[in-house]
């Protein structure tokens, strides 16, 4: 890892100056000149570029937050970088034992805006990777947990203080406004070979899904009046009966009914895998934002499903359209916005009908009992040349004109991929009984 902020450095200029890279060989060709060696596919250097290239994404990601006038200036910005990044596709053991995938950045934006974070907010981030859930946050005022030692390094090399226990068992010492998490999902194995299961508040049986193992853990640091945003494995399949029979499994049920029980549940939507693909991923996920503490008020998400979004262009319209209040400002070396900066025409638009959208005459479907379905397999096949056609920027925005250059040449701190903050899962998603 000794070339890693040269590298970070590098991928942080390119991006920051509007280019693009088509294939991660593209990347690792002007890698091997800014290293002076081969960087050969399937080696633990070409993995090293692919994390430098994540962390080069959120250092641009961090300096848009400080150069764009509103905050669906921001999210076309971080859609039309998400799409100049190229898809990363090497991944080393350790990453894929740890279900080492890192959060987009558009989505990060959106799940910190519907945290509500600002520089004042306090944060906890149980597994935070290189940091993108933690865009427009004062790391001073963040509590930050990562397992993996590479990732906890540089995520201090930011700028925040970090722990490294295990996200299932660690509590923080203090309660957060906020708590906000991607935590990795499958099931975890012991050292005897047998899946591991995980207390969960609220349900004797427990759970094999680390995700909502550590969801759960994460919440005890939330204050009674807070706010979260989790990012959790979705539900394969668009038909509404179907997915309601899989949310509605032993091992589901027992996580949502305590969960909207004890926490003040107020969305819950999923998204589409597709919008992961660049980060080697495609696996569909939900998100779930609380607003405190007490019992949700929406129906569970076997009797009315979560409702589908599946580009990005679908995902701004939860973004409402505001200008700049509080910009970040803890990265050395960047400007603040002028005070007289106006904004666009608001245009928002109405609700999307995705596929299972909440419909208020909908079939009570919680007494549905349903084996859990197989759901193990991630299609994450996609190499260089194959992976022009992304689907999720096919329908993407129309892109703004990026900056002529976000950095100086001397922008070098590290970041690293998004990696969990407990033991190695051995699977992804639900239904892996």
């Amino acid at each position: 890892m000794a070339h890693q902020p040269e590298l970070v450095a590098f991928f942080a200029r390119h991006f920051g100056a509007g280019e693009n890279f088509a294939t991660i060989t593209q990347a690792r060709k002007h890698a091997a000149e800014v290293l002076g060696e081969p960087v050969l596919p399937g080696t633990a250097l070409a993995k090293q570029v692919d994390e430098a290239v994540e962390a080069g994404v959120v250092r641009t990601a961090q300096a848009i937050l400080q150069t764009s006038a509103t905050t669906h200036d921001i999210y076309d910005r971080l859609v039309d970088l998400h799409d100049r990044q190229p898809a990363l596709n090497v991944r080393s053991s350790t990453s894929v034992l740890q279900q080492a995938y890192s959060t987009p950045v558009p989505l990060a934006f959106l799940a910190s805006t519907l945290a509500e974070i600002t520089p004042d907010t306090t944060v906890y981030e149980p597994t935070a990777g290189h940091g993108a859930l933690l865009l427009g946050t004062n790391p001073a005022k963040v509590t930050v947990n990562e397992l993996n030692p590479e990732r906890a390094a540089d995520l201090r090399a930011q700028g925040y203080t970090v722990t490294q226990f295990d996200a299932t068992e660690y509590q923080p010492d203090q309660r957060h406004d906020v708590v906000i998490a991607n935590p990795p999902f499958g099931a975890v194995r012991d050292e005897q070979g047998h899946r591991r299961r995980f207390a969960l508040p609220g349900n004797r049986r427990g759970t094999t899904q680390i995700d909502q193992a550590i969801a759960f853990q994460a919440l005890k640091a939330m204050k009674a009046d807070g706010r979260a945003v989790l990012i959790l494995g979705g539900k394969l399949g668009e038909e509404e009966d179907l997915r309601s029979d899989r949310y509605n499994t032993l091992e589901s049920r027992g996580f949502f009914y305590p969960l909207y029980q004890q926490y003040r549940v107020i969305q819950h939507f999923s998204i589409s895998g597709d919008l992961y693909r660049k980060q080697g991923a495609g696996f569909p996920i939900d998100v779930m934002v609380i607003a405190g503490r007490g019992r949700s008020e929406l129906p569970l998400p076997a009797a009315v499903v979560p409702p589908i979004y599946k580009s990005f262009t679908e995902l701004k319209e939860l973004i409402p359209d505001e200008r700049l209040r509080h910009p970040s400002s803890h990265l050395p070396g960047l400007r603040e916005l002028h005070p007289n900066l106006e904004t666009s025409d608001n245009g928002r638009s109405g609700l999307i009908s995705g596929a299972g959208a909440s419909r208020s005459d909908a079939p009570d479907r919680s007494t549905l009992r349903a084996p859990d379905e197989s759901a193990g397999a991630v299609d994450d096949s996609h190499l260089d040349e194959r992976h022009r056609g992304d689907p999720a920027r096919d329908r993407s925005p129309s892109r703004p004109s990026p900056a002529n250059s976000l950095f100086s040449a001397d922008a070098a701190a590290v970041v690293s991929p998004q990696y969990s903050g407990t033991a190695p899962p051995t699977g992804m998603g639900r239904g892996l009984e």
